[in-house]
């Protein structure tokens, strides 16, 4: 089964801090990366979209991580705003979603 869990920064650079390609900032972030890590380990396909300077996909440590660019001179209500309409159509159809945040 394939798993997408929506994150508006899980991983890399994000509209506040860049923790790096192989860092992860606060409780949230740590807790999909275990949720994340024990659906891959199970043989599940495991995607987390997010929102990014640039339409880009690369691996973080098996998790695929697919980034979806949403203009910086926006303020972070209006990028995070813009994010929920943008993430959607990412998604395939007959696959799980997890919205991870409460806002999305």
């Amino acid at each position: 089964m394939r798993f997408n869990f929506v994150s508006y920064g899980f991983v890399g650079a994000t509209q506040r801090i860049d923790v790096g390609k192989k860092s992860l900032a606060g409780g949230a972030e740590i807790y999909l990366y275990d949720l994340a890590k024990f659906l891959f380990k199970k043989g599940h396909e495991v995607r987390v979209i997010q929102a990014g300077a640039e339409n880009k996909t690369f691996d973080f440590d098996g998790i695929e991580i697919q980034n979806i660019a949403v203009p910086s001179l926006l303020g972070m209500a209006k990028r995070g705003f813009t994010f929920n309409f943008c993430w959607p159509k990412h998604v395939e159809k007959d696959t799980c979603v997890h919205l991870h945040q409460y806002f999305h």
